[in-house]
């Protein structure tokens, strides 16, 4: 399977994602005006146990705006809904006004009962989060980062450093 394929996913917030039919070849415009889809890429899908557990490998981007989600690879189990990602992870998030917000880290977990996802690293590692908006723009680093979904808050916990440069006053 190449990684220009495209799925139809229902999404469940931030990192959530469920396939819901066979590779579609329905436009990138249409799964992205509905409001519960996204549209999935990677190199490779596995689904096990008639799907309760979905893997997707390879360049996997799960993109529903104004989110982002890039990894290596993916995982959603049905019965708890739980979503992990790991290898190179990278979340985005594209606001109004030209707002950015990046995550990155080597780990993820997102828990659609709470709304809450987790990233973390490796050992010696730690997790970046960068933002820019109209008052500046702003590079910090954790051992861990919390995504409070529906309150769109992040939080980073441990060992926290960082910079802030403020906009320059008009």
């Amino acid at each position: 399977m190449n990684r220009n394929n495209l799925y139809r996913v229902a999404y469940f917030g931030l990192f959530g994602v469920w396939l819901t039919a066979a590779p579609a070849a329905a436009e990138k415009s249409a799964l992205k005006s509905a409001d519960n889809q996204a549209t999935l890429t990677s190199d490779e899908m596995e689904l096990i146990t008639k799907g309760n557990k979905a893997i997707f490998t390879g360049h996997v981007v799960l993109d529903r705006p104004p989110y982002k989600l890039r990894a290596k690879r993916m995982t959603r189990t049905e019965e708890t809904g739980l979503v992990e990602a790991e290898g190179r992870v990278t979340g985005t998030w594209k606001g109004d006004n030209g707002a950015k917000l990046e995550t990155n880290g080597d780990f993820a977990q997102y828990n659609p009962g709470t709304q809450i996802a987790e990233l973390w690293t490796k050992p010696g590692k730690q997790v970046t989060v960068k933002w820019n908006d109209e008052r500046g723009s702003g590079n910090f680093f954790g051992d861990k980062a919390q995504l409070f979904v529906e309150s769109k808050t992040v939080r980073l916990v441990d060992h926290v450093t960082g910079h802030i440069v403020p906009a320059p006053k008009r």
